[in-house]
This record gives structure tokens, C-alpha cells and sequence, in this order.
């Protein structure tokens, strides 16, 4: 016989007590204690049956007994920490022991895990008529990164312990129901109940065993005189019960008065529930005579309807439903067995089922079912799912209110389904009666419950017209149905006709559309036959000039390359006939071009940006300090040495854990664990978290290859790059001043004798040039230059004192918002210490050190109140606007900086080319003379001598 046993305590160090031994023994596994060195082991004859449930967040390492417990003795660090909590429970031994284990852990699960807690399970089954189980509990949530730092103070509430006996009640009894046990468990006590019955005392291990060998204890004693007097007492309501049981003899004679309806049946149920409310909240006598009296009747119309279908052989279908829905749907079949006036098992069921899905499918729709509305309310449910799973996918909706929500909308989408399939079968079956079945041939099978439907609803309307014309109605309200999804508005004559003209006016447009189309495709034609001709004649015209021809051959140069085609153009722009010499020139500054358009093209990959000199500059700056800063070599060493120590650390954290996991352990096995653990601890990881200490270590080694692999990239990638796009745009700017300037025709010639600073003034002449529109005379106009300088200057320091005012306000703006904030602040912490000091009594130390906390929040209070008089000299200033024109004034200021440094260096132009011009005069001579010692040299040694 069941019986009902749940008891909770706790395991504490205040009582000496280990939670790695009490785990030891319950799961009767070897456990070793790393706070006291020892290993737990408690031999048992059988083996319990043993399980660890966890809340999904938790990590890994709370399934393995050992860590788990050893994590918890370590992390609760107080002589009189509360280490764990013990449920024990007895189990029903009517349940096979798989029914069993799924009743306990439906139980832990539903009642301990979800609340947050971590259940150790062990199911002992010592003894054949004593199944029970013991489950370990944490007293902290987790987390992924362990145990929280602060208990669940909730779950030491005594409203606890009357859920926990309730809930395990309500599980048995489920569990026992599900079997079809007739006993059942009640977790009240006698007197609760109403019982007066004496319970008996709890009979501890000890005595447990005194009692098997023969000797009598207090204990048992007392529980043999207690059984003894309920026995006595268990007698007396045994006749008591024969009274009643003649009593509701009488009863049921009566019952066949009683009217059964399920209209009553459902009135009386929610009066019995409107009573309970009453009872509960007022505890009157009368609610309570009320809510019998009620009870009674409801028992007795749903007796009376059981039997009543007993008699015809219908109670089979009763049967197979859960015990508190069989009254109910006796009562539905019986009605519906005198409303149909037949027998008939499957049609009774199947009407049944029907009123019952309808009645859901009304309280969905708030309203009467309609088929219409039915058809609408499966558009809203897709609408519903669709909004759910994109407040998911954002996360505004969690996880566990996403599932319920599903749930319930699939219930509903199922039960309005079931319904419109009902819906549609009746209408089938309907016209199948009346033979007007071969009607629905004029449309596709699937279409017909549907077609079915209309023609009854048409019928319905029209009841005058003949079968023909109602086929005929509903043909054509399909055109019209497809004429408002093309208005997409309600169907007019007018609407149509408007809606015909923007069609035509469509129609119109999509023909001239399609004629432009037809003539761009002509036109296309024609082009690849004009490229193909250019493109012979190109080949033709390269075949007059070899060594250009052999030189873009060399180059890798096809027959539809830009160069080739760009040289093509400029022969056929000169008008004339070009010689060897200007083709292969031209072929060069081509190929050049497009070499350093490519190296600008990447660079501005590269850079993010405009490609100017300005902006090349800084980044080469920017780059190199970044290269310069820690060497590549430094952190690809440091990168493969943390690499090769993660992969060892990996390995040796693998042997750790295969060396933990053994039952038995060897005192050299102890060893082992003792220098894995210790070389572990060296590296920084912690053996009772290894998983996120090597998670850790993983991303710092990813961390360092991915900033030696950019710091490489940087060296060898991107910093030559931008130094290529440097020298180009140096380049492309000497050949512009060779061009421009005539007295400098022949710089590009000698562009090895410039300096650096040098190139740089040369650039900032071809960039003056490009903005002004014109050929500037640096050399005759310099005053011109001075005097803009010199305006430039006065603007700069114009914009500098204006950046220094505005930079005042946006000052005291940042003042009064950081002050409002901190007397915000200080306010809650002077109510928090006002009421602290007002409510407890404290020692004097701890009065004192309440006074000077508050002492300190004043003056932080009268601080921030000084800085908040400033709010007054800011009433007429706008602090975003402020802020915005600093921004501004800050940008104006480094433009002219710009500017004015550029206008430095152009000053120094004259100089400069007068500097060149000298340097190439030089080179030209030192050349002639080499050139004429040349020649000599050539003389004599014709002659037989030497120089």
C-alpha cells in the first residue's frame, strides 16, 4: 500500500557534516573530499539508482558527483555554512521501477531544477518494500561561470516545504492514476483530514535495525500501541461507512429523477467553482453547505448519465479518459445519445468531440463560429507566429514565455482546424445525401470542402433557386472574388472601370517599353560589330609599329585591354603618322598610368579614404609608429609560445580529468593528480573550472595571433603600399611641374637629385594649381602668397580665441550635468543612511561610522549644488548647439593649419627651383664631361694608348 513520506533537512558544517560524504553515501560511489584530503566511500549491497539534474544554463562539470560537491565545499567558506539540502521521499511501491524513476524525476524537475537548484538523485531500492530516494539540493543558483555569491534566501521560506509536500501528493497520485492503482496518498496530516487517526513516529536508521534483529526500541514501541488504537478506530468508521454506503443507496434510487443536460451540467460547474472562491476567501458554513450540497448533486447527474450509458454498452469510451474528465463527457454522450436518438458508439463520439472542439474554438474567437470567421482566425494565428518568432529573434520575448506562447497557439491552431475540417465534412456529406455531389466536378478535387461550403451558404440565402444557378452563383462569385484581389478595394462597376484603364494605360507602357527594348538589342548588335572592327584595325595598326607591339606582349597586354584600345584612340587622334620612337613613348606612360592607378586603387582600399597626400603621409606615420612599437618578430615568438603551451595545458587538463574521474585511486594516481594540479595552478588555470580557465587561455592565444597577424599584414602588405602610393603621387606631381614649367622640362629626368622635402613642395605646387584653376607664378607672385599667409594667420588665431570661449561653455555645460548626476546620487545614499540610522540600533563604532558616511554625502551635496549655480549664467545658451559649433570651429582651425603649413613650403618655391634648376645644370655638365673623357678614351685606345 502507498504511503506518504517526504522529509527535508539540512547538511551543515555547524553539524560536523560533509556534503562530499553525505553524496558518497546516498550514490554509494568513491568520492574524494579535496577540503579534508579524504576519500568517501560507503559500500552498498545494491547499487543505487543515481541521477544529476541541472537548470540549462548551468556548465558542464555540475554532472560529474565529485566536482559538484567538492565545488560547493570550497565555495562556502563559514564554519556554519549551510552546505546543501536533503528531500527524502517514499516511493510508491506499487510502481514498477521504471514508473519509478519517472515519477521522482518528473518531480525534482519540475518542483527543485526549475526553481534554479541543482538535484542529486540516488533511488534506493535496499529493501523491496521501502523504495525511496534521496535528493541532495544546492543552496545557490548557477550560473555558466559557477555558483552566484548570494543565496536564494526564497527557498528557506516555510510556504516551501507545504508546496514540496503538495506537489509530491500530486505527482504520486498522478503516477498511481496513470496506473490504475486505487490507493492514493495525501500529504495532510490525520487531523487535517479530518482523521482521528494518531501518526506514528519516524523510525531512524538506528532503531531500524535494533527492530530487524529482535529488539524492541521507545520508538517502536510507541508506533505498535499507536497502530493498535487506529486499528481499534479503523473498525468503528468501517461501520460508519456501511451506514453511508446504505445511505447513498438510497441516494442513487433516486438518481434516475435527476435532469441531465449539459447546459445544467456546466451551469452547476461554475457555481461549484464561484462557491470554492466564496469558501475560500469568507470560510463561512454556509458557502461550505452550499459547496456540498452542489458537489452532491454534480456527482450525482454525472452517476446517473454513467450508468445510463452502462446499460447501452457506452461506457467503453468513458473509460479510456482521464478520471476527472469521465463525469463530464458522460454527461455529453448521454445527451447527445437522446438528442440523436441512436446508439450508434462512433457517431455519439465523434458528436462529442465536435461540440467539444467548437466550444474551444468559441472561446478563441470570443464570438459564434462561423466557417468564415474560422478561415480568418487560422490567418491571424500565422500572423501571431510570425510576430512571436521575430520578438524572439530580437529578444524581446524569453525563451520560456516564446514555448508557452507556442503551445497555446498551436493548441489553437489545431482545435480551428479540426473545426473547418468539420465544417467542410458535414457540407460534403450534406450534398452527398442530397446527390448533389457531381456538382463539385467542375472543380479540382482539393478545392471541393471548400466549394461544398459555399454552395451550402448559397443555398441557405437563396433558398428559390434552382441547384444550377446557385453552381452558376458560386462560379461567379470567384470571378469577383479575383476581381478584388486585382482592385484590391470593394468590386464596383466603377472601380472596375478605373482599375481597367490603369491596366490599359499598363498594357500601353509595357508595349513601348518592350518595342525599346527590341531597338536597344538592334543597337547592341550594332556595337560588337563596330568593336569588332576597331579591334582589327587596332591589330592592324600595331603590326606597323614591332617593338610597341612586343613591348604590351611583354607586358601581358590581350586584345581587350584598356592600353591597347587608349593607345588605338591617341593614334587616331594625331591626324597623322607617329614614328617608332612616339608610339613605344606613349605605350610607356600608359603602362605606367594604369601601374600607378592600380597602387591608388588599393591603397584607397587600404586607407578608407581619398587617396591624397596628406591623408598617405599620416597613415605612413601611423603605420610605422604601429610596426615600430613591439616587433613582429616579439609577438610571432610570443604567439607560438603561448600556442604550444595551450595545446600542452590541453593535454595535460585531459589527463587531470581522466585521472579524477577513477572510483578507485591509487596513491600514485594521487600523485599524478597532485602535479598536474600543481603545474596547472602555475599556468593560471583552475582545476574545479577547467572548461572556462581553457576557454580563457584559448581566446588570449587567438587574441595574440590575431595581432601578430595584423601587425605582419601592416609590415608587408599594407606599409609598402602606402609608401608605393607616396612615391606615385610624388611622381605624377614631377612629371606635372616638368610639363607645366618649361625651364623645368627635363625634372622627371632628374628627379634622383630631389630631396624629399623637395617632392613634397612639388606636390603642393600641383595641388595649388589643380584648386586655383590656374598655371601659378610662384616665383614673380610671391608677395601675393605672403600677404594670404599673413591672412590666413590672423583667420587661424580669429578661430582659436573663439574655440577657447566655446570651449569655456561646453566646459560648464559637462559641470552642471556631472553635478546634477552626483546630487542625484547623493540624495538616495543620505535617504539610505537617514533611514538606516532611524531604524536599527547600533553599536557607537558603527553610529560613528554611519556619521561620517553621511557627513561625507553633504559635502558632496553642496558641492554639486555650488557647480549647479552655474546653470543660471547658461539659461540663454543651448549646450548641443555649443558643442556643435566647437566641433566646427575645431575643424576650421586644422583646415587653416593646413593651409598655412602648405603655404610654408610653397613660399620656399623659387628657392627650390632655383636650387633644382642648378643641380640639373651641374648634372648635365658632369655628364658632357664624362661624355667627352668618353670619346678620348676611345681615340687613344684606337691609336694603341692609353689615357
Amino acid at each position: 500500500m502507498a504511503i506518504y513520506h517526504l522529509k527535508v533537512k539540512t547538511i551543515s558544517r555547524k553539524k560536523q557534516q560533509n556534503v562530499v560524504a553525505s553524496a558518497a553515501y546516498r550514490s554509494g560511489e568513491s568520492l574524494y573530499c579535496e577540503r579534508t584530503k579524504e576519500t568517501k566511500y560507503y559500500s552498498r549491497i545494491v547499487q543505487p539508482e543515481t541521477h544529476i539534474l541541472a537548470p540549462s544554463e548551468a556548465p558542464s562539470w555540475v554532472f560529474r558527483r565529485q566536482d559538484l560537491w567538492n565545488e560547493v565545499e570550497r565555495f562556502e567558506k563559514r564554519g556554519n555554512s549551510r552546505l546543501a539540502r536533503e528531500v527524502v521521499v517514499a516511493i510508491p511501491n506499487e510502481l514498477s521501477e521504471s514508473e519509478q524513476r519517472e515519477l521522482v524525476l518528473t518531480f525534482v524537475h519540475d518542483t527543485f531544477v526549475q526553481q534554479g537548484m541543482i538535484a542529486d538523485v540516488a533511488i534506493h531500492r535496499d529493501e523491496k518494500n521501502n523504495p525511496h530516494a534521496h535528493i541532495l539540493l544546492t543552496t545557490r543558483e548557477i550560473s555558466q561561470d559557477g555558483f552566484v555569491n548570494k543565496k536564494n534566501r526564497d527557498w528557506d521560506k516555510k510556504e516551501n516545504l507545504f508546496a514540496w509536500r503538495e506537489a509530491w501528493a500530486k505527482y504520486a497520485n498522478l503516477s498511481l492514476e496513470k496506473e490504475n492503482v486505487q490507493g492514493r496518498i495525501d500529504h495532510r496530516s490525520y487531523e487535517e483530514r479530518g482523521i482521528e487517526l494518531l501518526p506514528t513516529k519516524h523510525v531512524g536508521y538506528k532503531e531500524h535495525q535494533l527492530e530487524k534483529r529482535g529488539i524492541r526500541t521507545e520508538t517502536g514501541e510507541y508506533n505498535r500501541r499507536v497502530q493498535a488504537y487506529n486499528q481499534r478506530l479503523i473498525s468503528l468508521q468501517e461501520k460508519r461507512q456501511l451506514l453511508v454506503k446504505e445511505q447513498q443507496k438510497k441516494e442513487t434510487d433516486s438518481i434516475s429523477k435527476v435532469e441531465i443536460s449539459v447546459k445544467g451540467y456546466v451551469a452547476l460547474h461554475k457555481k461549484i467553482e464561484l462557491v470554492t472562491k466564496q469558501q475560500e476567501r469568507l470560510q463561512d458554513s454556509k458557502s461550505k453547505q452550499k459547496l456540498h450540497s452542489y458537489t452532491w448533486l454534480k456527482e450525482q447527474i454525472e452517476t446517473s448519465a454513467y450508468r445510463q450509458l452502462e446499460e447501452k454498452n457506452l461506457h467503453v469510451y468513458i473509460q479510456e479518459k482521464p478520471m476527472g474528465l469521465q463525469g463530464e463527457y458522460s454527461v455529453r454522450m448521454y445527451e447527445k445519445m437522446k438528442e440523436l436518438q441512436t446508439e450508434d458508439m462512433v457517431s455519439l463520439v465523434e458528436a462529442v468531440e465536435r461540440d467539444m472542439v467548437m466550444e474551444k474554438v468559441e472561446s478563441h474567437l470570443k464570438q459564434s463560429v462561423t466557417y468564415e470567421r474560422l478561415q480568418s482566425h487560422v490567418v491571424l494565428l500565422d500572423r501571431w507566429e510570425k510576430s512571436m518568432q521575430k520578438q524572439q529573434n530580437d529578444g524581446r520575448i524569453s525563451d520560456t514565455r516564446y514555448v508557452s506562447n507556442m503551445n497555446i497557439l498551436e493548441a489553437q491552431r489545431e482545435d480551428t482546424k479540426q473545426a473547418i475540417q468539420w465544417y467542410e465534412l458535414q457540407a460534403m456529406s450534406y450534398l452527398s445525401r442530397q446527390g448533389y455531389s457531381v456538382y463539385l466536378r467542375d472543380w479540382k478535387e482539393e478545392k471541393h470542402p471548400e466549394i461544398a461550403i459555399q454552395l451550402l451558404e448559397e443555398m441557405k440565402q437563396s433558398p428559390s433557386l434552382s441547384m444550377g444557378m446557385i453552381v452558376q452563383r458560386v462560379k461567379e462569385n470567384e470571378v469577383l472574388s479575383e476581381a478584388q484581389k486585382i482592385i484590391r478595394k470593394e468590386v464596383t462597376i466603377d472601380a472596375i472601370d478605373m482599375r481597367r484603364k490603369q491596366l490599359h494605360k499598363w498594357k500601353v507602357a509595357e508595349q513601348k517599353r518592350s518595342e525599346r527594348v527590341n531597338h536597344i538589342i538592334e543597337q547592341a548588335k550594332v556595337l560588337v560589330k563596330a568593336r569588332k572592327i576597331l579591334v582589327e584595325r587596332c591589330e592592324q595598326e600595331l603590326k606597323q609599329y614591332p617593338k610597341t607591339a612586343s613591348y604590351m606582349q611583354s607586358l601581358g597586354v590581350v586584345e581587350n585591354s584598356p592600353i591597347k584600345s587608349t593607345w588605338f584612340s591617341w593614334k587616331q587622334s594625331m591626324g597623322r603618322d607617329v614614328t617608332e620612337e612616339e608610339s613605344m613613348s606613349y605605350a610607356i606612360k600608359l603602362s605606367v598610368q594604369k601601374k600607378e592607378e592600380k597602387i591608388l586603387q588599393e591603397a584607397k582600399q587600404v586607407l578608407r579614404k581619398e587617396v591624397t597626400y596628406h591623408n598617405v603621409s599620416v597613415a605612413i606615420d601611423q603605420l610605422q609608429e604601429q610596426v615600430t612599437d613591439t616587433p613582429i618578430k616579439v609577438i610571432l615568438n610570443e604567439a607560438r609560445t603561448k600556442r604550444m603551451a595551450y595545446e600542452l595545458a590541453i593535454e595535460r587538463a585531459g589527463e587531470y580529468q581522466k585521472l579524477s574521474s577513477k572510483w578507485r585511486k591509487t596513491s600514485s594516481h594521487q600523485y599524478q593528480l597532485e602535479k598536474l594540479k600543481t603545474w596547472l595552478t602555475q599556468k593560471g588555470i583552475d582545476v574545479n573550472n577547467l572548461a572556462y580557465s581553457l576557454q580563457r587561455m584559448k581566446w588570449n592565444v587567438g587574441k595574440i595571433e590575431k595581432e601578430a597577424l595584423r601587425k605582419e599584414r601592416i609590415a608587408e602588405v599594407q606599409l609598402p603600399l602606402i609608401q608605393q602610393a607616396k612615391k606615385v603621387l610624388e611622381e605624377q606631381a614631377i612629371r606635372y611641374v616638368g610639363e607645366t614649367y618649361p625651364e623645368l622640362k627635363d625634372l622627371y629626368t632628374h628627379r634622383h637629385l630631389l630631396s624629399q622635402k623637395e617632392r613634397q613642395v612639388l606636390v603642393q605646387m600641383k595641388l595649388w594649381n589643380e584648386e586655383s584653376g590656374t598655371v601659378y607664378d610662384f616665383v614673380n607672385r610671391q608677395g601675393n602668397l605672403e600677404d594670404l599667409q599673413d591672412k590666413i594667420i590672423r583667420k587661424k588665431l580669429h578661430v582659436k580665441q573663439s574655440i577657447s570661449h566655446v570651449s569655456a561653455v561646453v566646459q560648464k555645460f559637462t559641470k552642471v550635468h556631472q553635478a546634477e548626476q552626483v546630487l542625484a546620487q547623493a540624495e538616495e545614499e543620505k535617504k539610505e543612511l537617514e533611514t538606516k540610522g532611524n531604524t536599527f540600533k547600533r553599536v557607537v563604532l558603527r553610529d560613528q561610522t554611519l556619521l561620517k558616511e553621511y557627513q561625507a554625502v553633504q559635502e558632496r551635496i553642496e558641492k554639486a549644488k555650488e557647480v549647479l549655480q552655474l546653470k543660471q549664467e547658461l539659461v540663454k545658451e543651448n549646450g548641443e548647439e555649443r558643442q556643435a559649433e566647437l566641433e566646427e570651429l575645431k575643424l576650421s582651425y586644422h583646415q587653416f593649419q593646413e593651409k598655412e603649413n602648405r603655404l610654408d613650403g610653397l613660399l620656399e618655391v623659387s628657392d627650390i627651383l632655383e636650387r633644382t634648376r642648378q643641380k640639373m645644370q651641374q648634372e648635365a655638365k658632369e655628364r658632357e664631361y664624362e661624355h667627352q673623357q668618353e670619346v678620348r678614351r676611345q681615340k687613344m685606345k684606337h691609336r694603341g694608348l692609353e689615357l
